[in-house]
């Protein structure tokens, strides 16, 4: 690890050329470089428009999971409603009827 962290020892080298892009590119590498941009700029789109998609579909999926709930809360409402109801009904009759007290 001190290897890594003393600075006599890393190792030197000649300083970067970049050379000018007008005027030391062949034409053969000016049309691979602008296919490349192309494929780079067709990939990155791609990406943004599948990022927007799972976005999309992630709302969705939220909306739906929360109507399921709210669908599934009112239908056990409903049912313990009726039930007591129900109940109450059956036993009002049952009274009216003279069969229990």
């Amino acid at each position: 690890m001190s290897s890594l962290r003393s600075s006599s020892r890393s190792p030197i080298h000649p300083p970067l050329v970049v050379p000018s892009p007008t005027k030391s590119l062949s034409p053969v590498l000016r049309r691979r470089c602008a296919n490349w941009k192309g494929l780079v700029k067709e990939i990155v789109d791609e990406l943004d428009y599948l990022k927007k998609r799972e976005e999309k579909f992630a709302d969705t999926n939220l909306s739906t999971n929360r109507r399921v709930q709210n669908f599934a809360w009112f239908t056990l409402v409903s049912l313990i409603g009726l039930g007591v109801w129900q109940i109450f009904h059956l036993r009002a009759f049952f009274k009216r009827k003279y069969l229990i007290d």
